[in-house]
């Protein structure tokens, strides 16, 4: 028999999709499809705005590893197309561009189909257009190569900036081990026996120094998987541990990061600096704590109240409440809570944050300080809502306050609100309207007006009716996508920012910007340092590309971050003898709480 209480419940979600799909159909793309010659592909796009992009392909008779790849593309900012009026489909038939010249990409191959040459336009003031010609070539078929890209050339031809970058060589299964980069920078990757890689060092230095390692566990539950991440730049290094049974198993149970060029914050006696985040999980796999142990004390932060949300294919678990404990897991709550709710489709609806206990209330051991009889005597409350597009309409923050005597809160005053309007055509946002009640002169009080370039999105104007007195903002951009307030080569590296000059590498980090601030990079084009007339900006980083560092010249101001993942949990900053730490508590609207 079907079990009829989970079909209703599918068709329930299928006909929510439906119903939303019809309040949007005035955002439906039309395609027109190539005949046979062309392999029945995708000729062109009609977007709901009415906007057209057009590609071409080589024909089935064509030069063997040409036939049916891509030949020419054309876009809406930079090409008008003929055969676009009729009724219905009639356009699918006879739309082409008006002059076949003016492309924005075009394309050739060699006899086994890889692409040569690539040629991007750039300008579209001058007569023929400019174009940014990119080139490739391929190695043998055999050892060393295996018929991959040896180099590729950008912005090749004489005169041209002709920034270069060389596979030298790939292993017996395919992958690039040897690269120079177009800074000349020599790389080479070692793996191990199943692919994984064992440490990528720099081989045009002497000693070689490394750029990153891993090591890999080799049984049980951490077999094949990284125990330890060092960034070979900076010294630092990530040790992982994973859930090894019960609930969770083979999640992340534990990193700790270590190391670095610059200890100046050293952890107790050990002389290292560095930080512990570790996780503990239900029966059933659900994160239940997060535990950051720094040499500023010990946080942990307590996750619960789980629901299950989504579609029955695609369900999710979400956590409703995040709580601060008052020591290690399983201790005692805080009054420190937020609390969750969200929307069928997972998104969050509300709120509740910065809450007051109820007034002549305290727990008993791991009672929490909020539930149904104990509520908040006042708290701060965030409401979201969102249209069908799942675009958020409305972010508005209230105080609420229990009437005396009761259990339920009074009229709310607003603190400060978002109200957003989008483009019924193609969804962009135009208006975003901001209340702002926490001082008695606002200065985000204002409306917010936007429009975009006809053809390609991007913002035009930008309209700010704040105290703040903004008023219009405005850009226009080049055939390359480039603002034209800026002056760009054509690698899109900047020459000029507003009339300022500046300088990159050929990779494109920014090196000067006017004669007074210059900036360096690591090999990673990780920002290193940087130098103005007040001062120097000196940054470190993990393995994961995570600032841990930062120190500044003059004066002996030291930073150190902590993370939690890709987010931070925890930051000290150091100024000869005095300390200022800030911790962070990672909710589900991102960090949800500072101390």
């Amino acid at each position: 028999m079907k079990d009829l209480t989970q079909w209703s419940r599918r068709n329930a979600k299928e006909n929510e999709s439906s119903a939303n799909l019809c309040d949007l159909g005035v955002m439906l793309e039309f395609y027109a499809y190539w005949d046979e010659s062309k392999y029945y592909q995708q000729k062109a796009v009609k977007d709901p705005a009415g906007r057209f992009s057009y590609t071409d392909y080589f024909t089935n008779t064509a030069a063997a590893g040409s036939k049916g790849q891509k030949q020419y593309v054309y876009d809406p900012k930079n090409t008008t197309f003929t055969g676009t009026g009729g009724t219905g489909d009639a356009w699918k038939g006879t739309i082409a561009p008006t002059s076949a010249s003016t492309y924005c990409g075009t394309f050739q191959y060699d006899t086994q189909g890889r692409c040569l040459n690539v040629w991007k336009l750039q300008s579209t003031t001058t007569t023929p257009w400019t174009y940014v010609q990119t080139q490739s070539t391929y190695g043998i078929d055999g050892y060393p190569t295996w018929g991959q890209a040896t180099q590729v050339v950008e912005d090749f031809g004489t005169g041209h900036i002709q920034r270069t970058t060389v596979n030298n060589q790939y292993t017996s299964w395919g992958k690039p081990c040897s690269v120079t980069d177009g800074l000349g920078n020599h790389f080479y990757t070692n793996y191990d026996n199943d692919g994984n890689v064992n440490y990528v060092s720099r081989t045009d230095f002497s000693p070689t120094p490394s750029v990153v390692s891993y090591t890999y566990g080799t049984s049980g539950i951490n077999n094949g998987v990284p125990v330890t991440v060092t960034d070979g730049l900076t010294g630092v290094t990530q040790s992982i541990t994973y859930q090894s049974s019960g609930g969770g198993i083979g999640n992340v149970s534990e990193v700790d990061q270590t190391g670095g060029l610059n200890p100046a914050y050293q952890v107790g006696s050990s002389g290292i600096h560095g930080y512990s985040t570790i996780y503990g999980y239900n029966a059933i796999g659900d994160r239940t704590s997060s535990t950051y142990v720094t040499a500023n004390g010990t946080i942990t932060w307590q996750y619960g109240d789980y629901v299950e949300l989504g579609t029955n294919d695609n369900p999710s678990r979400v956590f409703q409440t995040l709580t601060k404990l008052t020591g290690a897991v399983g201790s005692a709550p805080t009054a420190e809570e937020m609390d969750y709710q969200y929307d069928s489709r997972g998104r969050l609806t509300g709120a509740a944050f910065a809450q007051t206990p109820y007034t002549g209330f305290t727990p008993s051991g791991s009672s929490p300080w909020y539930d149904s009889t104990h509520p908040a005597q006042s708290r701060a409350r965030a409401y979201y809502t969102y249209d069908a597009a799942g675009r958020m309409l409305n972010c508005d923050h209230y105080w609420d306050t229990l009437v005396s005597g009761t259990l339920y809160y009074g009229t709310s005053p607003e603190i400060i609100g978002n109200d957003c309007a989008y483009d019924a055509t193609l969804g962009l946002k135009t208006t975003s309207t901001v209340t702002d009640n926490t001082v008695s002169t606002p200065s985000l009080t204002g409306t917010y007006s936007y429009t975009y370039d006809p053809q390609f999105d991007y913002l035009a104007t930008a309209y700010s009716s704040d105290v703040a007195g903004t008023g219009t903002q405005s850009w226009s951009y080049d055939a390359a996508g480039n603002r034209t307030d800026s002056v760009t080569d054509n690698l899109n590296r900047t020459t000029s920012i507003g009339g300022v000059s500046t300088t990159c590498d050929t990779l494109g980090n920014r090196l000067t910007r006017g004669s007074t601030t210059s900036y360096s990079w690591d090999v990673l084009s990780r920002m290193k340092q940087v130098v103005n007339s007040v001062a120097t900006t000196n940054y470190e980083y993990g393995a994961d590309g995570l600032r841990s560092h930062k120190s500044n010249a003059p004066g002996t101001m030291v930073t150190e971050y902590y993370h939690d993942g890709q987010m931070p949990m925890e930051d000290a900053a150091i100024n000869g003898t005095g300390l200022t730490v800030t911790r962070y508590g990672l909710g589900a609207r991102g960090i949800d709480y500072e101390e």
